[in-house]
């Protein structure tokens, strides 16, 4: 790929990858075909705990937070890949990659092993045995059923281009300028109803303030006025 970044790792490696799930089976698995190859293992995995499954006894580079362009890197680089992801399953088919598939639930890893007839790249079926024992994955007829699917991919959407232009079409919308002027008129009207309505609130408020500004300044009935300031001072009372 034109945008995978190379790896610093070196010497072969097995591609540990794994995706949503807890794959302690396949963390098994990948140490053992690890332990009878001699490789370190690069994990990519979102439990920290993975790397413990796999034993001390083998070399393991765990990798939490990188980029897809490093992804692809590592994926193009790896000697083996073990995985439960979908996407990496497809990769490994492109890229021409000897994968083992664990367990994952969902059919669609399954699907795609059917399509190209890997289904026996799936170690955690034991009627397949053991990875180490799998002969490598002949990729001629894989990359003849991808050119297969392909064309047939490319015939169904230029049929249904070809289809929808020689069609005679019926517009959505028939009057498009009737429709914009019944819509505009209707969003006047509403605008107009919307400030008509703001502006009763407000003059409500304004009524309700004042009504209230009054009230407050009439005395109660049978309350005496109090003196006002020059009453107090000069012993006058307020009339």
């Amino acid at each position: 790929s034109s945008i995978a970044i190379e790896p610093e790792e070196k010497e072969p490696y097995i591609l540990a990858y794994v995706v949503m799930e807890k794959a302690n089976e396949l963390m098994k698995l990948t140490a053992e075909f690890a332990r009878e190859k001699k490789m370190k293992v690069v994990l990519m995995s979102e439990n920290w705990d993975d790397k413990d499954l796999l034993g001390k006894d083998v070399d393991c580079r765990y990798i939490y937070d990188l980029g897809v362009e490093e992804w692809l890197g590592y994926m193009e680089n790896a000697a083996y890949i073990f995985t439960n992801s979908f996407h990496a399953c497809v990769l490994s088919l492109i890229m021409h990659k000897q994968f083992f598939v664990g367990a994952r639930s969902g059919d669609k890893i399954d699907s795609v092993l059917e399509m190209f007839n890997v289904s026996w790249r799936r170690i955690n079926v034991p009627e397949n045995g053991k990875a180490i024992d799998m002969p490598d994955v002949d990729f001629t007829e894989a990359d003849e059923i991808r050119r297969r699917r392909m064309e047939e991919s490319k015939a169904f959407i230029l049929g249904a281009i070809s289809s929808v232009s020689e069609r005679e079409h019926t517009p959505l919308i028939p009057d498009y300028d009737s429709f914009i002027a019944h819509w505009e008129a209707g969003r006047g009207a509403a605008l107009a109803e919307k400030e008509l309505a703001e502006k009763q609130k407000q003059e409500a408020e304004q009524k309700a303030k004042a009504e209230a500004s009054v009230s407050a300044e009439q005395p109660v009935q049978g309350e005496k006025k109090k003196p006002g300031l020059r009453g107090l001072l000069f012993g006058r009372k307020s009339k």
